[in-house]
């Protein structure tokens, strides 16, 4: 077994084992399939054979409202979080994602971590903490499924630790567990895995993934104005139903003056009375037709807009991290050839060459790793970017959601307006019919 295990995975089980018992550390089966499966080269390109169907059954998040928690002072909302693939419920509050999300950032700064959701210090209504509660659970469920953080340590603790206080608990645990390129068996070998890819390759993929992230982004907006008509409707059905009920309730009685024996108006009055009640039901199939397509369709939106953010973040973060490192490093590097030549050209002494040597060998130290960092983190982006790719495979099911949700949805819709279609006809006097 030793032989199977790499430096990450017994970083991993070490710090499962110093959970105190709270939870299990890793099966020895889980790591050793993992890094067997890394000695296989699947995971210098884990994507190999993985499509959409199968990242979403390797784990499944659902999360719900916990009863609201008061402290001293305030209260606080917590969520029941169940993970399948753990089989565990627990209860979580914005704090504890707070502290995983700074650990997963920390620990794996070359992958797909989605930002999470703001927090609102004052004036947090129930629309807010439901929204909040969808993205939360949108956010565990891209970690949740993703290939290499769904195996990390930390993930399995904040699915199954069952502790108090949480949010100190993980930080004191994981903070000083170091990041992926420290550990990884393949760190080294980065340059050669790189080697095909060219910053015109890595330009034009993410161009593109841009312009998906933008057509993703109005198809989000204009599902959002479907849903808010939907719901419209839904309201507008239900204050005609009210409006037949109160016109129904005039208890003033027609004069002969006014209707000369025309029963029409009361006639009226008791078919609105036995008809109102059937916009309740139009109402009931609007509010359910708004509701389907919110979480069928808007959320599947959601989510894919959440991974095409996250990889946004992923190339800022590259570019602003080993990249920018990398340029400083060789920057500095070339100042000290500088110097050399012109201390070598006035006749400096050796001495003072000599410390001039050591510190361009130390720096040539630093550039050598930052550029198998930067290989590495190239490496990441690479398997990441066809992460996406796997992602883009929700497309297909968002529309088939939007079209179900339609013909359903006006399918059940004609039904009710063909039976109020029969029951006008039965309760409201008709045009042909002669006063008395």
């Amino acid at each position: 077994m030793a032989a199977a295990l790499g430096a990450s995975a017994w970083w991993n089980l070490w710090y499962g084992l110093q959970v105190n018992n709270a939870v299990a550390a890793p099966e020895s089966g889980d790591v050793q399939e993992a890094e067997g499966n890394k000695e296989n080269g699947i995971a210098a390109d884990y994507m190999i054979g993985l499509t959409y169907n199968k990242l979403f059954e390797h784990d499944v998040i659902d999360m719900d409202l916990a009863p609201e928690k008061w402290g001293v002072l305030t209260s606080h909302q917590e969520y029941f979080v169940k993970s399948k693939r753990f089989n565990s419920c627990v209860e979580r509050r914005y704090t504890d994602f707070v502290s995983f999300h700074e650990l997963l950032i920390a620990t794996y700064p070359y992958r797909l971590v989605p930002r999470l959701p703001p927090k609102k210090l004052i004036g947090a209504d129930t629309v807010f903490i439901e929204e909040r509660r969808k993205a939360l659970k949108r956010w565990l469920t891209i970690v949740a499924q993703h290939p290499i953080l769904s195996a990390d340590a930390t993930t399995r603790f904040f699915l199954t630790f069952e502790g108090p206080k949480v949010h100190a608990k993980i930080q004191e645990i994981f903070r000083r567990m170091p990041d992926e390129f420290t550990t990884s068996c393949i760190a080294s070998k980065s340059k050669e895995l790189v080697k095909s890819v060219s910053p015109t390759l890595i330009a034009n993929s993410r161009n593109q993934i841009q312009v998906i992230l933008a057509g993703i982004s109005q198809l989000k907006r204009i599902s959002e104005r479907m849903v808010a008509r939907s719901q419209e409707y839904a309201s507008d059905l239900s204050d005609i139903g009210i409006v037949m009920l109160e016109m129904s309730n005039d208890n003033q009685d027609s004069s002969e003056w006014a209707a000369k024996g025309n029963k029409i108006w009361e006639e009226t009055k008791m078919g609105f009375k036995l008809v109102a009640n059937e916009f309740n039901d139009l109402y009931a199939q609007a509010s359910d037709q708004a509701t389907v397509q919110k979480d069928e369709v808007l959320e599947k939106l959601n989510l894919l807009f959440d991974v095409l953010t996250a990889h946004q973040l992923l190339c800022e973060r590259h570019e602003k991290g080993v990249a920018q490192d990398h340029q400083r490093a060789l920057a500095k590097m070339l100042a000290f050839k500088k110097v050399k030549i012109q201390k070598s050209i006035s006749g400096t002494d050796t001495e003072t060459l000599e410390r001039l040597e050591k510190r361009m060998m130390e720096q040539e130290s630093i550039i050598a790793d930052v550029e198998v960092r930067s290989a590495f983190s190239l490496h990441c982006m690479t398997q990441e970017t066809q992460l996406v790719h796997t992602y883009l495979g929700i497309v297909t099911e968002i529309f088939n959601s939007l079209i179900s949700v339609q013909l359903i949805g006006h399918s059940e819709m004609s039904k009710v307006w063909k039976g109020m279609q029969e029951k006008i006809f039965q309760c409201l006097p008709s045009n042909s019919e002669t006063a008395d």
